[in-house]
């Protein structure tokens, strides 16, 4: 009912309905505790947030984009594949409310053009490698962010082979050929259509961009809070994409083939947050690596205090020592 509700306000401008009379949600979490709590209130839409004390705010929806329903969604491995999410785009006819202002750092909006080297490496950035060690445990203890694992050396023009299809899991897969989960089969199909026409699939990785995704806590029916489950969801998209040309260089000389192909719309899959339910563990692998943390401080603590009472008492002697020296030569005086 929520879903159906939040659907037929796609494209609405909040400034037009009512949250006693329509559908809103909002994202809410404790910045402040104990007796009287500070509230962060973020991606708001359709809603007003209730009182707290000094409470602080994030983003407001002012127009629906997208809305996407799923009976399983408590299973937290739900999402919105590409291809529904890119018939959604074409839909509504590329409107301008579907986007964002703004786009990923060092990233430009609207149309450019880039030239791809087949023989540069990339290397992508992770968020280990962009934030300080205390920010990076913290966010992979408390938040689950994968922030260590860095990915170097990855060839932007990469034939298929039959090896690397060979494994019956479709994360091996994906986490081998750095493609999403949902494109492994499809993959899988191109590549043996491929065969079958005695060609070749070639994989061309031409970008890495962000991804956010928030579980939102609060949903509401005409004012009134209701039960449900959901989350919000932003990526990058490129619309219009299409390979111009490809140069070839053998013995010095350049030759540029044209290339004639439909542009293309690349729309990745959305992918949930880690919504909890009875088969979530994760928070017990945080509540045991905090648990460790917490016994290598206890452990450490008393060698460490011998350590500084060592250097404190080479200090102390050192004092006494020049004190006496003092004293010593004032006698010989």
């Amino acid at each position: 009912t929520v879903a159906d509700g939040l659907y037929s306000q796609i494209g609405m401008n909040d400034s037009v309905l009512d949250e006693d009379e329509s559908y809103g949600f909002y994202h809410k979490e404790v910045i402040a505790g104990s007796g009287m709590a500070t509230y962060y209130f973020d991606k708001i839409y359709n809603a007003t947030p209730s009182v707290s004390l000094f409470p602080t705010y994030g983003d407001y929806i002012h127009i629906l984009g997208y809305v996407f329903y799923d009976e399983e969604i408590t299973t937290a491995d739900i999402g919105v594949s590409g291809t529904v999410l890119r018939q959604h785009i074409q839909d509504h006819e590329y409107a301008d409310w579907l986007f964002a202002d703004s786009v990923d750092k060092n990233r430009k909006q609207g149309y450019q053009e880039q030239t791809i080297y087949a023989d540069e490496l990339l290397d992508l950035e992770t968020f280990g490698s962009t934030h300080d060690w205390f920010t990076t445990w913290l966010n992979y203890t408390l938040k689950d962010v994968d922030a260590y694992e860095e990915l170097e050396n990855i060839p932007p023009i990469y034939e298929v082979e039959a090896s690397d299809l060979t494994s019956s899991s479709d994360i091996e897969i994906s986490n081998s050929l750095y493609i999403a989960e949902g494109d492994v089969s499809s993959v899988r199909s191109a590549y043996t259509d491929a065969v079958n026409a005695d060609s070749k699939l070639m994989l061309f990785r031409f970008a890495a961009t962000d991804y956010y995704t928030e579980e939102i806590s609060h949903f509401f029916e005409n004012g009134k809070e209701v039960d449900c489950n959901g989350y919000v969801a932003q990526e990058t998209v490129f619309l219009d994409f299409d390979i111009i040309s490809l140069t070839f260089y053998k013995n010095g000389v350049s030759t540029v083939i044209p290339v004639v192909s439909d542009p293309q719309d690349v729309v990745s899959d959305i992918t949930s947050p880690n919504i909890p339910d009875e088969t979530d563990w994760s928070w017990v692998k945080r509540l045991v690596m905090m648990i460790a943390v917490l016994v290598l401080i206890v452990v450490c603590w008393k060698p460490l205090l011998m350590v500084i009472e060592a250097v404190m008492g080479l200090f102390r002697n050192a004092s006494v020592d020049i004190q006496n020296l003092m004293k010593d030569r004032g006698k010989r005086k």
